[in-house]
């Protein structure tokens, strides 16, 4: 059965999919990154979260709210976690310093992996999308790991009233 479900998926999925790896990976680097680039990490992975629940539930009013309970929820444990040490804003060079993480590639990993689930479910039992239950566990993990994102983007950007300007040293 396993063997027939990936014989079966389309060859843009495994595309994909190694475009997320690598789009991970990338995030297990330290490095510097500009305002506009800490935006669109979570941008990207909420609109592709937003769609994969809409794709399969529509603008279901109790999908909406669940997957916007558990993004919110998710925000707000986010928030409760420090930074890493490398991690600061330069308020000359407008870039933040941020410490490499797993994390990243691993919530896209789920997430990847939560949407593929869903299309396998919705190919071999399209009656499991009319399952109240299967629809609350979906919309919430794909919420909560979109909330992940928004909630260390929000993190960064709240560096930016804290920073310094760099000391200059004179030789």
């Amino acid at each position: 059965m396993i063997a027939q479900i990936l014989a079966h998926t389309p060859i843009q999925v495994w595309i994909l999919l190694c475009v997320l790896i690598a789009l991970g990976w990338s995030q297990t680097r330290n490095r510097q990154l500009s305002l506009k680039r800490v935006a669109i990490l979570p941008v990207i992975m909420t609109a592709f979260s937003l769609w994969s629940m809409t794709r399969t539930f529509g603008w279901h009013l109790q999908a909406l709210m669940l997957w916007s309970l558990g993004s919110l929820a998710m925000v707000a444990c986010v928030q409760r976690f420090r930074l890493g040490q490398g991690t600061f804003f330069d308020r000359q060079t407008q870039q933040f310093q941020v410490q490499g993480s797993y994390l990243p590639l691993l919530v896209i990993l789920a997430i990847f992996l939560t949407k593929y689930s869903i299309a396998v479910i919705s190919a071999t039992q399209p009656t499991s999308l009319q399952n109240p239950n299967f629809m609350f566990v979906c919309a919430t993990l794909l919420g909560t790991m979109s909330g992940v994102f928004l909630g260390r983007s929000l993190r960064l950007w709240r560096l930016i009233p804290t920073a310094t300007a760099p000391v200059q040293v004179n030789a």
